[in-house]
């Protein structure tokens, strides 16, 4: 009841960065749904409802084997942007860095309507480490930015509710329109993408009381 009464009490400023999370995990959601998934159907040609032993079954296998390669390299890539991210944020700003990591997702989310390959999807799924770290990183310190300590749980409490409101649009409403369009999962990624472009756009309009004080490795404050 304390965070219900949060989201309707909830100062301009915070309801701008819940509107941007939700869209933003709408299209982390429909990755974590069906990034391995459309490797294997898509890109491998396999069949997961093929009978055991079966060859579809087996490239379906080996597919999502090789997304969750990506899947491991796009960790390694989220490292490597932690430990830069706050340099570049302190060049650049919050807007500039957040919107440009969403904008690429958005095109990583739709290039598999037309990129089939196992290399281009071995690439697309790394390079989704760059719009994780922020999607980790960004919503959180402007909660922490905008409002008062003692009211920062409860705050974060409120803006994780917009994490698992997609989850549930998501769940609900992309697999019927993936049925819709031959149970081509490329399309529920696309859908993903749309939902990363406009959180892109979203982000400008952010109110930001001040950019933080980002540590930067081997300088100062």
């Amino acid at each position: 009841m304390t965070i219900f009464h949060g989201i309707k009490n909830m100062p301009q400023g915070l309801r701008r960065i819940c509107a941007v999370q939700f869209f933003v995990w709408i299209a982390w959601f429909t990755v974590l749904l069906y990034i391995t998934s459309w490797v294997g159907e898509n890109v491998f040609g396999g069949d997961p409802s093929a009978p055991e032993g079966s060859e579809g079954l087996d490239l379906f296998e080996d597919g999502v084997r090789f997304g969750a390669l990506g899947l491991m390299l796009s960790a390694g890539v989220s490292m490597g942007c932690s430990a830069v991210f706050p340099w570049i944020t302190s060049k650049l700003g919050i807007k500039v860095v957040f919107s440009a990591c969403q904008m690429l997702l958005g095109l990583i989310l739709i290039l598999p309507l037309w990129i089939n390959s196992r290399p281009g999807a071995l690439v697309l799924i790394a390079l989704g480490g760059i719009p994780w770290t922020a999607v980790i990183i960004f919503p959180f310190t402007i909660v922490a930015m905008s409002v008062a300590e003692e009211e920062s749980g409860l705050y974060l409490g409120v803006l994780n509710i917009f994490v698992v409101l997609p989850q549930i649009v998501v769940s609900f409403c992309i697999g019927e329109l993936i049925n819709v369009f031959g149970k081509n999962l490329a399309v529920g990624l696309a859908v993903g993408g749309i939902a990363a472009f406009l959180s892109a756009a979203m982000v400008w309009f952010l109110i930001l009381k001040e950019e933080p004080k980002i540590l930067v490795i081997g300088g100062r404050h």
